[in-house]
């Protein structure tokens, strides 16, 4: 015994009165398909009873299957699953028969059981444009999925269902008394042993429309209205209505109209369904209300916008026996162009080799339009980017979401060498961008320059500070690496910084000193930094205090009382010493020069040689001033003056009273 025969469902039984009748005969489904999918596997064969007997239920098939075997069955309905097994595709007729419970046999029931295994076919599947642009701008907004269905009915009748057949013309003629119908059925019977679908196509009208009724297999009353144009096919209800009889009217028409209809059949259904790239489903179309059986579909989607990305379209068709066809494709959804902007560089410019913590690694940063795989190489060509002279793949094909991103590079090679080692070259970025989905592909290149050739020593004006000196400040001048930064140095600490022209190289600084020694140099940084060669140093003696006088002859506020022939001062100065040549000494008496001639006698002294000198006597006699200025190296200056007597003759007495004088009183 096969699986599903014999499970029945019995009803209370029914007082024996008379000779039993089947009713009630249905096949659920019908089509059904026994091909193991689960889905339509068994059907179900179900009838009534009017009273008890013994039923006999029997397909006619090759060979016939008894279902029932004259089995003693109450009054009531009963049911039962048939598996089909055996049996390929077709329809079967089953017989109903038996005889009540004095032996005396029953009216023999017939009905019919149709076996669809055979699924739809889907062919000439299409999705274009592929890829499409949905960003509702006008262009490539849509896509059209397409396909051609076939065996969407039961094998064996094709004069019932479309595309070649027809159930019936329904002719529809307004008269006084009401409505008269005419149907005109193509086949005989009028409709095939299983239910199916109903659309309507007007042929000649006399008005504008016209209102039909139809009862479902389920009883239910489905109202479609035709119009007369365009001339379309009007789908009768929706999935739920299918129709095993054709039992239909309409609508009042005026006396005289006329409204002409052919009724199709058909069976099946198709669906459209999209998934994102996370199977999330974002489109969905069903196609009951235009499906009408084996024929070519499409459905639009669009015109967005829609996140560009993979999407997954698949297509189902379905037979009303439950086979199934479908086909899964994939679409590209591409509004954005894979590109790349805002693509930097920072620094420009890195001087790795030199470990200092300063410009050792470049950010390369860049803006994506989309997700794309990303490929960063260095090339030391402005314009070749083959393997001849790649030197670094920074990231090959790497997946990376639309947005910024960055990518470091620290100047070495795929060996972990330094580039451009002790020397400076620039070299190109080249950043690919790949779409795998759509196949664009973007290009950018960029450079970066690596300096690892510190500056040379910076050439020091030697003429632009003088030594020694007695001005406190100064400009050194000079040229250095153009555009490169110097630290200025005295005495081994930093005095101050200065930049040098970029186009030049020349540079000034305005130098402070301190009193005494002053040792300056420089030392050059280029823009990354790297410290180049100490330039030579100037040395700058700072004198800012003026020479002091040590000895004088005469001497201040002496009293000279011999002859006199020469003045000499000394004089002394710690830092820059004396300057003999530019100091002077001059001899006044009264405010008039004394002539002479002045001698400078190294290192410090310097002689004043009267060309008449003091003698005793008188005539010279008075007070002198001795002018001196004293100058050192640095030009410090100190102006002196010295006063000295000069007296020769004795001092004379004034006695009283005087010789010889007479005197009264004293």
């Amino acid at each position: 015994m096969r699986w599903g025969k014999f499970l029945l469902v019995l009803a209370a039984a029914a007082t024996l009165s008379a000779l039993p009748q089947v009713n009630g005969v249905y096949v659920n489904p019908n089509p059904f398909s026994p091909n193991g999918d689960g889905r339509a596997d068994t059907t179900q064969i179900g009838f009534s009873l009017s009273g008890p007997a013994y039923i006999r239920l029997i397909v006619q098939g090759s060979p016939p299957d008894t279902l029932i075997d004259s089995t003693l069955l109450s009054s009531g309905s009963h049911s039962l699953l048939w598996d089909g097994a055996g049996y390929s595709d077709g329809s079967y007729t089953f017989l109903i028969f038996g005889w009540d419970t004095l032996g005396t046999p029953i009216d023999t029931v017939s009905s019919m059981v149709v076996i669809d295994k055979t699924p739809p076919s889907l062919s000439s599947i299409s999705a274009v444009p592929n890829p499409f642009s949905p960003d509702n701008d006008g262009v490539d907004d849509y896509l059209r999925i397409e396909f051609t269905a076939s065996n969407t009915s039961p094998p064996g009748y094709d004069s019932y269902l479309l595309p070649s057949g027809r159930i019936a013309v329904l002719t529809i003629v307004g008269t006084a008394s009401g409505n008269t119908y005419t149907t005109t059925p193509d086949n005989s019977p009028t409709m095939p042993p299983f239910p199916v679908y109903f659309t309507l196509l007007p042929h000649h009208f006399t008005v504008d429309n016209v209102t039909l009724h139809f009862i479902d297999w389920n009883n239910t009353i489905v109202d479609v209205t035709v119009e007369e144009t365009p001339a379309l096919l009007n789908r009768v209800g929706d999935l739920s209505n299918r129709f095993e009889s054709l039992n239909y009217w309409a609508d009042e028409l005026s006396e005289g109209d006329t409204a002409v209809l052919y009724l199709y059949a058909f069976t099946g259904n198709a669906t459209v369904t999209i998934l994102d790239s996370t199977g999330n489903e974002v489109f969905q179309h069903n196609f009951y209300q235009e499906f009408h059986g084996d024929d070519t579909y499409s459905v639009l989607w669009g015109p967005g916008p829609y996140p560009d990305g993979l999407y997954t379209y698949k297509i189902f068709l379905e037979d009303d026996a439950y086979n199934l066809d479908q086909f899964t494709g994939s679409v590209v959804a591409n509004s954005v162009p894979t590109s790349l902007s805002d693509l930097t560089v920072t620094p420009p410019i890195i001087s790795p080799e030199n470990h200092d913590g300063q410009f050792d690694v470049a950010s390369i940063s860049y803006n994506l339009s989309e997700d794309a795989q990303v490929t960063i190489k260095i090339y030391n060509s402005p314009s070749v980017f083959d393997s001849t002279t790649l030197v670094r793949t920074l990231i090959e094909s790497e997946e990376q979401s639309g947005g910024p991103h960055s990518v470091p590079f620290d100047g070495k090679d795929d060996g972990g060498n330094y580039l451009a080692q002790g020397s400076d070259s620039t070299y190109t970025i080249v950043v690919d961008l790949y779409d795998p989905l759509t196949g664009d592909g973007f290009q950018a290149t960029t450079e970066v320059e690596i300096d690892n050739l510190p500056p040379q020593a910076p050439d020091l004006d030697t003429l632009s500070l003088s030594s020694p000196t007695s001005d406190s400040t100064d400009t050194l001048k000079g040229f250095s690496e153009a555009g490169s930064h110097l630290e200025i140095m005295r005495n081994g600490d930093l005095l101050g910084t200065a930049e040098a022209d970029t186009l030049t190289g020349y540079f000034s600084f305005v130098v402070s000193y301190l009193e005494g020694n002053n040792y300056i140099f420089a030392v050059p940084y280029d823009e990354v930094m790297n410290r180049g060669a100490t330039s030579d140093t100037l040395y700058v003696l700072y004198d800012s205090t003026a020479p002091i006088l040590m000895f004088s002859m005469p001497s201040d506020s002496s009293y000279v009382t011999d002859t006199l022939s020469d003045i000499r001062v000394a004089m002394w100065d710690e830092l820059s010493g004396v300057n003999l040549d530019s100091s002077d000494l001059r001899l006044f008496k009264g405010g008039v020069p004394v002539l002479g001639t002045l001698d400078r006698l190294p290192p410090d002294t310097l002689r004043y040689v009267l060309d008449d000198p003091l003698v005793p006597g008188g005539v010279n006699d008075g007070i002198y001033d001795i002018r001196i200025e004293m100058r050192d190296s640095a030009e410090n200056v100190k102006e002196d003056t010295l006063i000295f007597t000069f007296d020769t003759r004795p001092p004379e007495a004034q006695i009283y009273p005087s010789d010889s004088d007479f005197v009264n009183a004293l």
